[in-house]
């Protein structure tokens, strides 16, 4: 008798530059703004558009700063979802054990000779991007909608325990 097995995993990530990029337009779009409305004669009808539209730019990019993934593995079915402002939850990435061809720690031979062998992989990277990280970062290879794409995990304890469990024979260490 085989059991399901659930888990469930966050990482928080860090916030993209993009998002970054918006904030600091916002606020640069506000100062400007209240420049035009308080030192430029008549600068009242050109300059309070300008900083509203400023500071909604920087108050919808703040509201969007905090980010985490989740990954939900059910037997050997992968779900990636991307939470955005703890309100916000979007699929990102799904793919069965079937589809996986292999999976390997990011520094590990397997994987290089996977990106040799196929030059034009598609990377899809959903971790913390933090280099300090206490847990590994995991390659899954697939082979999806006829290519080669691999997605990396930032996998804890529990998480791994599933992985060797439901993708046995798709490890290589």
């Amino acid at each position: 008798m085989t059991t399901d097995g659930y888990v469930e995993h966050i990482v928080k990530t860090k916030t993209s530059a993009g998002i970054m990029a918006l904030i600091v337009l916002g606020a640069i779009i506000t100062v400007v703004g209240a420049f035009f409305m308080f030192f430029v004669p008549g600068g009242a009808i050109f300059g309070l558009p300008l900083a509203v539209v400023g500071v909604i730019i920087f108050s919808l990019a703040i509201n969007r700063k905090e980010c985490e993934f989740e990954y939900l593995f059910v037997n050997d079915d992968v779900e990636v979802a991307r939470i955005t402002a703890k309100s916000s939850r979007k699929q990102m990435y799904h793919f069965e054990g079937g589809e996986v061809k292999q999976i390997t720690a990011v520094d590990s031979i397997y994987r290089d000779n996977e990106h040799q062998a196929n030059s034009g992989i598609k990377t899809m990277n959903f971790t913390s991007k933090d280099k300090n990280t206490e847990n590994p970062v995991y390659s899954f290879i697939l082979n999806k909608n006829n290519r080669t794409e691999e997605v990396l995990l930032e996998l804890d304890a529990k998480t791994i325990e599933h992985v060797k469990q439901f993708f046995k024979g798709k490890i290589r260490e």
